[in-house]
């Protein structure tokens, strides 16, 4: 499913993918509402056919889809904008393990989502990123693009735990390639472990403190170094996005 014209707060189908043929929607009528769950009729031409059919898509809250994201959560609210926009999706159908570890593939891939999923050639150096994973193509476009670079010239480690900071440096420099102003920088001499955040990192993280994209896991610790778990990218990425 291809999501296309902003605002976030709906989505207007440009490429919906029907499940049940091969058609592929190039024309479309309709917005469908992302912030009210409920089912909603979306209008829809088939190929080249001026006939409008209609279909049915539920939108589902996210403690209605994930039995483990409950509405006193504090990330309730990140999780739900995420997932009703096809941002990040469940660790299965009915759950989606807020306090997970990230993956770096995995957050590549939710880039590479918010960049509308662009057709990829080429190739990448990186010998444990195979063309049958679900993160190979974003992989190959982070690394075309300059966001995504490997821990050595060969491995990408797609699988490792990621970081904070290495989340951080990520939305960096995906902001960097969409134009986004990445000039304000905040003073993080308050946190008592900025001298652990690596040299890489350290612009990343003086400007997503400064936007507000991450806080500290106390008001005197960034944790750069810790590892970042799924509800912390989901509200980094909520909080991104509100701001744009």
């Amino acid at each position: 499913m291809g999501y296309g014209d902003t605002p976030w707060g709906a989505i207007r189908f440009q490429e919906l993918e029907l499940y049940a043929a091969s058609n592929v929607v190039r024309d479309y009528e309709g917005i469908l509402s992302t912030e009210i769950p409920g089912t909603y009729q979306v209008a829809f031409k088939k190929g080249l056919q001026t006939t409008l059919n209609t279909m049915e898509v539920i939108v589902e809250s996210a403690e209605t889809k994930f039995q483990d994201v409950k509405t006193d959560a504090w990330y309730y609210d990140a999780v739900d904008y995420v997932a009703s926009r096809g941002i990040m999706i469940g660790t299965s159908d009915n759950t989606f393990s807020p306090v997970a570890k990230m993956t770096r593939g995995q957050m590549i891939t939710i880039l590479y989502r918010l960049a509308g999923s662009p057709a990829v050639e080429g190739t990448v150096p990186f010998t444990d990123v195979k063309e049958n994973r679900f993160f190979y193509q974003a992989v190959v476009w982070a690394y075309q693009n300059g966001i995504g670079k490997g821990t050595t010239l060969a491995t990408f480690a797609p699988d490792s735990d990621m970081t904070r900071e290495q989340m951080v440096t990520f939305l960096y420099r995906y902001s960097e390639m969409a134009g986004v102003d990445v000039s304000e920088k905040a003073d993080l001499s308050s946190y008592t472990d900025a001298s652990t955040i690596s040299a890489y990192a350290v612009q990343a993280m003086a400007w997503a403190v400064a936007e507000g994209h991450i806080i500290g896991v106390t008001e005197t610790r960034l944790a750069p170094r810790g590892d970042a778990i799924r509800a912390q990218v989901a509200e980094m990425i909520m909080r991104y996005l509100e701001e744009a």
